[in-house]
């Protein structure tokens, strides 16, 4: 039954493409008949019949987004209608979760609390240094790695500086081991 619909749609389409294409001849023939205090509003434009071919095949293209922006409202409106869907749209601070259930209101989860931020900002920091050296592992003469990496030792040292009170003993010898920070440091 859906696909019935979407096949009018592209036949209705289609017979008024067809209809305004036979209208284009009269109003070219109508332009042309303007008075000569016209022309230099109306002007002559120089296309050439490949110009022309393929600045319309284009068009087809830019047409086709509002039958997909159709298509995906419809689509959206049918799998929100029978199945709970939960959108996540995630960000450096959590991000945000909606629970769409059939015929209620959407549900917004809370935010997570910044104890969870910072928990999860320090757990993503041990993990971006892999995606900073990885893709070089297998070409030890490629050094290009070095200066990403030493501009986010500087963010991991800002960090560090920024916390109050006594480091772990284990946490400042793999500092120190690792050169991040000084032995007269914190």
């Amino acid at each position: 039954m859906q696909t019935d619909s979407l096949l009018k749609r592209y036949a209705y389409a289609t017979v008024t493409s067809i209809m305004l294409a036979g209208l284009a001849p009269a109003a070219d023939a109508q332009s042309q008949a303007l008075p000569p205090y016209m022309a230099p509003i109306a002007g002559r434009t120089a296309s050439s019949p490949a110009e022309t071919a393929t600045e319309n095949v284009l068009a087809l293209n830019t047409g086709m987004f509002q039958l997909y922006d159709d298509a995906a409202k419809i689509f959206r409106r049918n799998i929100l209608s029978k199945h709970p869907v939960i959108l996540g749209l995630f960000t450096g601070a959590g991000g945000r979760f909606i629970l769409y259930r059939p015929g209620q209101a959407p549900l917004e989860a809370p935010s997570v609390p910044i104890e969870y931020q910072l928990m999860k900002s320090v757990g993503h920091s041990t993990m971006a240094l892999t995606q900073v050296v990885g893709p070089y592992l297998d070409n030890p003469a490629d050094q290009s790695w070095r200066g990403p990496m030493l501009a986010y030792r500087s963010r991991m040292q800002s960090a560090l500086d920024g916390l109050a009170g006594p480091l772990h003993p284990g946490a400042r010898r793999f500092y120190l081991g690792a050169g991040m920070m000084q032995a007269g440091q914190l």
